[in-house]
């Protein structure tokens, strides 16, 4: 099992695109983390180059994502944010 980071930013976007995007992330994880706007943390089989492939589908032209494999790494979390550190570390255990 895979654990990976997904980020983007849109432009021009509205309420329909930011929801179509979010269902696409949730569709392709077995469970997620989502404590930040446009920020995920998943858990998926899927490799990080098949999910941007995966989801080129839902991102136009101008818009970023961005998918790093952290699987395998250490986790640091900011001291003074309380409930992103303490929920992001459930889900990671």
């Amino acid at each position: 099992m895979n654990t990976l980071l997904i980020s983007y930013d849109l432009k021009n976007a509205n309420a329909e695109r930011y929801n179509a995007i979010n269902e696409a992330i949730k569709n392709i994880s077995s469970d997620y983390w989502h404590g930040l706007t446009t920020t995920f943390i998943i858990k998926t089989e899927y490799t990080d180059i098949a999910i941007c492939n995966n989801l080129k589908n839902v991102f136009y032209s101008d818009d970023k994502l961005l998918v790093v494999d952290i699987t395998n790494t250490t986790h640091s979390f900011s001291p003074t944010n309380g409930d992103i550190s303490l929920s992001l570390s459930r889900f990671l255990k």
